[in-house]
């Protein structure tokens, strides 16, 4: 087990940097809940349990949890990857390895013991792996539901669900949607707190389905956006005029005409 080494300064500097990836790769970014996440995390440590289909799901929670609400997050992630790429941990990545059972079982103390606090977050990704979007069951693994059962006092942890999608759409950058569940007390037992937790995930997910058409019909809110650049505009203008004067020509070739986008007629 990777224990987390994590620096304030650090943090906070990679928190920009990865608001500005974000903001640069994505047109918008919506999401639900938000408000009700950062109430909740006044008065409670939180367990974050996602469903994890792209890299890019790591640091949106890093930037969603530094940036709009200032909360102090930690994730429990793959040791092979953390060893890769070793600065996650000075932004409160703890590594675990995922083929060893008693490594799992430090990894989930360790989780755990973070839930001492209010504005303590723990984010685990129950898949363990990246898993297609579409995929159900979910297959969440019982690591999470263990971790909120282990904390100092599991009945002041609130879990809460996320689910996450990024889009194409009608815009060239894609669009994010990430949805905060309601939170909840751990259920009763190791086992009915795994369900539980998947039944929680695929609700905010259908949450973020239904919100692709009509994200604030769905309770979402537009934390980014960002128009096409003026150069971006400026060349697609171009390419417009340059395909219809093509156009022109070539009908006139068609027609008997002059021939040339030149021809005054």
């Amino acid at each position: 087990m990777i224990p987390a080494q994590k620096g304030p300064r650090f943090n906070r500097w990679f928190a920009k940097q990865a608001e500005g990836r974000v903001h640069k790769t994505f047109g918008r970014v919506y999401v639900h809940g938000l408000d009700r996440l950062e109430a909740t995390a006044r008065d409670h440590p939180i367990l974050l349990v996602s469903n994890h289909s792209a890299w890019w799901d790591s640091l949106f929670i890093i930037w969603l949890m530094n940036r709009p609400v200032q909360l102090d997050g930690y994730a429990m992630m793959d040791a092979q990857n953390l060893r890769a790429l070793p600065f996650l941990g000075k932004v409160g990545g703890f590594g675990i390895d995922l083929r060893d059972p008693g490594d799992g079982a430090k990894a989930i103390a360790y989780g755990a013991a973070l839930l001492d606090r209010p504005g303590r977050v723990v984010l685990v990704y129950p898949q363990g792996r990246e898993m297609p979007l579409n995929a159900r069951p979910l297959g969440f693994r019982s690591g999470a539901a263990a971790v909120a059962h282990g904390a100092p006092d599991p009945s002041a942890v609130r879990v809460i669900p996320v689910g996450a999608r990024y889009v194409f759409g009608p815009r060239e950058a894609p669009d994010a949607y990430i949805s905060f569940g309601p939170p909840a007390p751990p259920a009763a037992t190791v086992e009915a707190e795994r369900q539980r937790q998947e039944a929680a995930v695929i609700v905010e997910l259908d949450r973020v389905e239904a919100a692709l058409h009509d994200p604030e019909a769905g309770g979402m809110i537009c934390l980014h956006s960002r128009a096409p650049s003026a150069l971006a505009r400026f060349a697609e203008a171009t390419l417009v005029r340059l395909i219809r004067l093509h156009q022109r020509w070539t009908r006139r070739r068609l027609t008997g005409g002059a021939g040339g986008p030149d021809d005054p007629r």
